[in-house]
């Protein structure tokens, strides 16, 4: 049996490339992208006192979640073209709203959630690859990349 590789959960690098990995639940990251949140964080001045810059919010266990987006991302993989439709559905709002708090501006975020959805889409096929079938979680993570990168320009 081959061995599984972890990836950084926030920049995507394999272990093997990266180095060492921190994880957390649902979540992995490589000192690279801790240098950056670090950057951003010294350089952005966030208007809350005590407030984080970037909420991090961890799903509860729903196994009725986790069956729901298992099955969701199974059935996109064998061809159903309204699947991932359903996906951007349920997740959209919620993910328009946490671009807002991370970028401010409608259309900035409006873009965001639509690249995280295009990099979601290029990238299920390892949605899996912790054994967690939480989508939120996942789509999140990607979000705040895209957030990160848009801010970085």
């Amino acid at each position: 049996m081959a061995e599984r590789e972890f990836h950084c959960s926030f920049g995507g690098g394999a272990a093997s490339a990266v180095g060492r990995l921190v994880a957390g639940p649902g979540v992995t990251i490589c000192q690279a992208c801790v240098d950056l949140g670090q950057q951003i964080l010294a350089t952005s001045h966030d208007e809350g006192v005590g407030a984080p810059l970037f909420p991090i919010n961890f799903p509860l266990d729903d196994p009725d979640e986790a069956e729901r987006d298992l099955r969701l991302v199974s059935f996109h993989l064998q061809g159903d073209t309204d699947a991932f439709f359903v996906i951007t559905d349920q997740h959209s709002t919620v993910l328009l709203e946490e671009a807002t708090q991370l970028l401010g501006a409608s259309e900035n975020a409006d873009d965001a959630v639509h690249e995280t959805f295009l990099r979601a889409t290029r990238a299920i096929r390892r949605f899996d690859r912790y054994g967690q079938w939480h989508l939120r979680p996942w789509l999140g993570a990607i979000l705040r990349q895209v957030s990160i990168e848009r801010r970085m320009a």
